[in-house]
């Protein structure tokens, strides 16, 4: 998931999709990569909530996931995720677990609560709440150091924002992503790298 940051035998920073006590604005514009697929948009994070639930319908399903960590350097760590809809399919439900033990497994709720977020829970006890986009190209999400839970951080480590953009590739049943990090807004530095492969090739 949203897994920057480091393991959590050592004090995990780890964004599982993932701040303090402010309510997260929920038309924060989004400080994109520079490789960023739409680069250059103006879209806001409330910009068309309801297009955007039904592009969630493209993570639908099974995946497997290949990612490697600054932490564990020289290490490919295989996982797997799913995606469903809640019935009523307001709300997307996100479940990832890596095979490493060191990273913990974390369950994400995705739909429109003051725009579209990702509520995110892992197994240290975790909470996040994350800015969220999807489009034909990318699925995005930010996390911004202010934060609705004193629980969004390890215990121990520095508040930091971090970004995703996860790229569609061959037809949606494959999301190339990246996540990045940065402790003051500023500077951005590349951590979780992963890789999610459909399990059952999507047909349209």
């Amino acid at each position: 998931m949203f897994a920057g940051g480091k393991r959590k035998s050592t004090r995990a920073v780890v964004l599982v999709v993932a701040v303090a006590s402010v309510p997260v604005a929920s038309a924060k514009m989004y400080p994109t990569p520079e490789t960023h697929a739409i680069d250059g948009t103006e879209a806001t994070v409330n910009e068309s909530t309801e297009g955007a639930l039904r592009r969630l319908s493209v993570l639908i399903g099974e995946w497997t996931t290949k990612s490697t960590h600054p932490a564990v350097p020289g290490t490919v760590i295989h996982g797997q995720a799913t995606f469903e809809w809640l019935e009523g399919e307001r709300f997307l439900i996100w479940r990832e677990r890596a095979d490493l033990p060191d990273f913990p497994d974390s369950i994400a709720i995705i739909g429109d609560t003051d725009g579209l977020q990702t509520h995110s829970f892992d197994s240290r006890g975790v909470y996040r709440v994350v800015e969220t986009r999807i489009s034909d190209e990318a699925w995005e999400y930010f996390m911004p150091r202010e934060q609705p839970s004193d629980t969004a951080f390890a215990d121990g480590t520095p508040g930091f924002s971090g970004r995703f953009v996860g790229t569609f590739e061959d037809g949606g049943n494959t999301i190339v992503g990246r996540v990045q990090l940065s402790y003051d807004d500023e500077n951005w530095q590349d951590d979780l790298q992963t890789t999610y492969r459909r399990m059952s090739a999507r047909r349209d």
